[in-house]
């Protein structure tokens, strides 16, 4: 076996075994806090899961590859409107959509490239995925810091902005992964495929470590993004003792609904 393709397997085999773990655990959370936001999430990590089968199983990408790989990337947008946008479906609407065309176009390239071997349409599959990815992570990074913006002046614990902060790290994670699969036409079987790969586990890993973070949030994070803060009881307003979750319901009421 080529040694770029070890290297391959490994990193895909690797980041199998931790998005399964990571999605069993979020709908673990899901269940216990009613958080379905995070179910969303789970799911995306599943497709994505079986595309990495498929992929070891069949020692390359097939047409079933490419469209549960799209399938998962796409379940983003559900997973942010149901973190952001509740109320909102105008543009959640619009772009799944546009991600549903995209899976089409994806999975027509591919099912050209394995048909007849044209290595345009092979390449398209992976330009049309990157674009997606990074038109979605785009869409993220918007949304989240319209969120931010909503709360930036209300008196809220800082560990609630400093989330919504990590999340527009997360998402510019996520256009880098969409950046390299746009571009890992230029290097196809080769050493160069593996170095790109490793950036997509890489920057597909940061994503998902810090929305694993964020979200699910652990005891010993949030107080270290709560060091230095007391609460002012005497400031709190009926506002503020909303939960999170209602908070932004309440802030997103004035967002584009038509």
């Amino acid at each position: 076996m080529e040694f770029y393709l070890l290297i391959l397997y490994i990193s895909m085999g690797f980041n199998m075994a931790l998005y399964a773990g990571i999605a069993g655990y979020l709908i673990y959370r899901a269940k216990k806090t009613g958080l379905t936001s995070l179910l969303h999430l789970a799911i995306s990590l599943i497709f994505i899961d079986i595309c990495f089968v498929f992929y070891l199983a069949n020692g390359g990408g097939t047409l079933i590859y490419h469209f549960f790989r799209a399938v998962g990337i796409s379940w983003l947008l559900i997973f942010n409107y149901m973190t952001f946008l509740k109320g909102n479906k105008k543009w959640t609407t619009y772009y799944l959509s546009y991600a549903l065309l995209s899976t089409i176009l994806i999975c027509i390239s591919y099912g050209i490239y394995e048909s007849n071997g044209s290595a345009f349409f092979r390449a398209m599959s992976d330009i049309l995925f990157g674009l997606l990815t990074m038109i979605i992570s785009s869409w993220q990074y918007y949304t989240a810091r319209e969120a931010y913006r909503k709360i930036k002046e209300v008196e809220l614990e800082p560990y609630i902005k400093k989330r919504y902060k990590l999340y527009l790290v997360a998402s510019i994670a996520l256009f880098y992964t969409g950046a390299f699969s746009f571009f890992i036409f230029l290097v196809y079987d080769s050493v160069g495929t593996a170095i790109l790969f490793l950036g997509v586990s890489l920057s597909s890993l940061i994503y998902l470590m810090i929305n694993f973070l964020i979200w699910v949030m652990p005891k010993s994070f949030k107080e270290k993004l709560n060091q230095g803060w007391s609460p002012k009881v005497e400031e709190l307003s009926s506002e503020e003792e909303l939960s999170e979750e209602e908070l932004m319901a309440k802030f997103m009421e004035d967002g584009d609904s038509e």
